[in-house]
Order: C-alpha cells, then structure tokens, then sequence
C-alpha cells in the first residue's frame, strides 16, 4: 500500500496523446500588438505583419490603436482578438 491507502495496481496509468496513437494539434501563443493603447512595434514585426496591416485591422473594427486595452494576434488563424478599454 503506498501513503494513499491505494496499492499499485488500483492507481491510474497517465498516457500522453502519442502512446494513444493520436494526432495531436501543434498549439501557438498569442501575440500581444497592442497593450494599452501602445502598438508593440517589435512584437508586430515578429510576427510578420505591419503597422498599416494592424490599422487596417483595427479600422475594420472601428477603433484605433489609441481605443484598444489588448489585442492578440493569433498566427494559426491570424485573426487578431480586441479588447477595448
């Protein structure tokens, strides 16, 4: 019996996705271009896009850079997610 009061054969048996024979998606971090109302300049370049890219983005949601908290960009979809202040 182990400290749990459980023997060894009765505890559960972790798997990761590959010993399942499963795909597994890749996941991506978001980006953060806009924090508090500043464009995150090197941030933006990382991920291969551009300031007129970002406004044209930004536009299309009827803000300014100046509008917005946080904005995330996200590489899989390249959709970039607005959080207002």
């Amino acid at each position: 019996m182990n400290p749990m009061g459980c023997s060894a054969s009765s505890l559960p048996v972790l798997t990761a996705p590959f010993d399942l024979e499963r795909a597994v998606e890749q996941s991506t971090l978001l980006v953060n271009v806009i924090l508090d109302g500043k464009v995150m300049e090197e941030n933006l370049t990382g991920t291969g896009k551009d300031r007129p890219w970002l406004e044209h983005i930004l536009a299309a949601q009827g803000c300014q850079a100046a509008d917005v908290f946080l904005a995330l960009y996200d590489p899989t979809t390249e959709a970039v997610q607005v959080y207002r202040r």
